[in-house]
């Protein structure tokens, strides 16, 4: 009796709820969701959705030398080495002991000191599928201003980068292109090469079609439920009243028997009932 007597108790308490509001509450609660089955794939904080970085940063740093690539010799026929590191920072001896950051250069000369080109990457995935962006901010100040390097990975399915052994400094093994745009305002490396990793990945289905369908059905079923539910309620409704169409959910059972029975008695040509007509069903 208690029991009955709280439901009732809060049956009244919702009812005095203006039910206009109610109703567009349960709306937004059960069919919003529904609506957001296939969720968004989180991005990892370094990393990327579409294309492989787990190559570049099983490497403690990539590396290329060339002649005249360094910044003070910048065309001169002198070697010079750029280190990159993906995701990580550079061991403290290739930043004149400073950490943070990702991308060096050093001449290959005794009297030689690293240049910081610029802090820890990140990514920027190019939805084309046609290349991997990794961006390295903050470098050091030059006569150009704040040196940065932007290296751009292009897709290229026949690059592959081997993985070095537990993670060791290793060259990139592509043709590579180094640019300086050493001008006051500009101040910035661009580096291009060909990398396999870069070619757009196929983003796994995390829910397949008939199990994207089935949790639709349920969403659109427990709001027809409860939305039925609370319109009842708000129109005067009680007890099995409440359930939304009531009188058609009972009489599905004897309904579906009659419509078995006719579809029977069609194939096998016996004589139909008048009560198993299809005008009674």
């Amino acid at each position: 009796m208690a029991a009955s007597t709280s439901f009732s108790t809060l049956l009244e308490r919702i009812k005095s709820v203006n039910c206009k509001s109610v109703l567009l509450l349960w709306v937004l609660v059960l069919i919003v969701p529904c609506d957001k089955i296939q969720a968004d794939i989180p991005s990892p904080i370094c990393g990327s959705n579409l294309y492989d970085t787990e190559t570049l940063k099983s490497a403690s740093y990539w590396t290329i030398t060339k002649p005249g690539i360094c910044y003070d010799t910048w065309t001169e026929p002198i070697p010079c080495t750029i280190n990159l590191a993906f995701c990580q920072s550079l061991p403290p001896s290739l930043t004149r002991g400073d950490e943070g950051y990702g991308a060096s250069q050093k001449e290959v000369l005794p009297s030689a000191t690293y240049k910081i080109l610029g802090k820890e990457n990140q990514f920027t995935d190019d939805a084309s599928g046609t290349q991997l962006i990794a961006t390295y901010p903050n470098g050091d100040e030059l006569s150009c201003g704040t040196i940065g390097l932007v290296m751009y990975l292009k897709c290229n399915k026949s690059a592959d980068w081997a993985k070095p052994i537990n993670g060791q400094p290793s060259a990139i093994p592509t043709e590579v292109t180094v640019e300086l745009d050493n001008k006051q305002g500009g101040c910035l490396y661009s580096i291009h090469a060909d990398y396999a990793g870069a070619c757009k990945a196929e983003i796994p289905m995390y829910l397949s079609f008939g199990t994207v369908l089935i949790i639709l059905f349920f969403c659109l079923l427990a709001a027809y439920l409860l939305v039925g539910f609370i319109y009842n309620m708000c129109a005067g409704a009680t007890g099995r009243e409440l359930i939304p169409n009531y009188e058609m959910w009972q009489r599905l059972p004897s309904d579906i028997l009659l419509g078995v029975s006719f579809f029977i008695g069609c194939i096998t040509c016996r004589d139909v009932k008048s009560s198993d007509t299809y005008e009674s069903i």
